[in-house]
């Protein structure tokens, strides 16, 4: 525990209130290996509770990682594969949108039936019913060392699933994915009581090793960022995201990001 002075206003005065947080520690996410008896039914129970699970299905995922292996290798020494083509969004992480490009169809083929998809097709947690669309594939590459990380934000607010193969081993080193545990559920329920109860809570954050074809299922409301990548080699992943059609991304507009990123570092420290 620790204490911290904000500043809060009283009658239009300003007044110093010492709080008590739970502070921040480091969390686990769990790995389910695929194929294992009950795999869905653990893996949803974990998604649903901390909001990110990892799938261990390297054969499954065996084909994916090898074709888009192939695609990110032809596509570096240009940043193009047909009118695909890599962006650079911020300092060492470049993206590259599959969809509505010559990747499209590939796209949308090599996640119609893999492994993950009884997790994301529909939200257990949620009264909607109707099925979530994929809304985004790119291929995402953070280059060492000129990588940083990136502000904690949510991708969905209102629900959904973010996706993430690994097309290598992705560890400390290379700039792992970091996650809130469990902040999914203080997103959904933005309540000055529900806030208060995730201030003082312990914030658990975990930043998973993955193997080469695990992969890594999160909800889309979870706070999370990418970690730097300070090491010499690039670190490349396949990310998918699923949304309903009636709640999109990104569910909040600029300044409600900027109130869930000085949330997450609120809660990350």
């Amino acid at each position: 525990m620790w204490g911290r002075a904000a500043c809060v206003g009283a009658g239009g005065a300003a007044v110093a209130l010492a709080v008590s947080k739970g502070g921040s520690s480091l969390g686990t996410i769990s790995t389910v290996e695929w194929g294992s008896p009950g795999a869905v039914v653990t893996a949803r129970d974990r998604l649903s509770h901390d909001g990110a699970v990892i799938l261990r299905c390297n054969e499954k995922t065996e084909a994916i990682v090898s074709r888009m292996t192939e695609v990110l290798e032809q596509a570096r020494p240009t940043g193009r594969y047909g009118n695909a083509t890599f962006t650079q969004s911020s300092l060492g992480r470049h993206h590259m949108p599959l969809l509505g490009t010559t990747l499209n169809q590939e796209a949308l083929d090599l996640q119609a039936t893999a492994v993950w998809r009884p997790l994301v097709d529909v939200d257990p947690s949620s009264v909607e019913t109707s099925r979530h669309t994929i809304s985004l594939a790119q291929l995402l590459d953070s280059r060492g060392p000129q990588s940083q990380p990136q502000i904690w934000h949510a991708d969905n607010t209102r629900g959904g699933f973010t996706v993430v193969v690994a097309l290598c081993d992705v560890h400390a080193e290379n700039g792992p994915t970091a996650i809130q545990l469990g902040s999914h559920h203080s997103i959904s329920d933005l309540s000055l009581q529900s806030l208060w109860r995730t201030w003082w809570r312990p914030t658990l954050i975990a930043t998973p090793h993955l193997r080469k074809g695990d992969v890594l299922v999160y909800a889309a409301s979870v706070i999370h960022r990418g970690e730097a990548n300070p090491s010499s080699h690039s670190r490349p992943v396949l990310v998918y995201r699923y949304d309903a059609p009636s709640k999109p991304a990104p569910g909040v507009g600029a300044l409600g990001a900027q109130a869930i990123n000085v949330l997450g570092w609120l809660l990350s420290i």
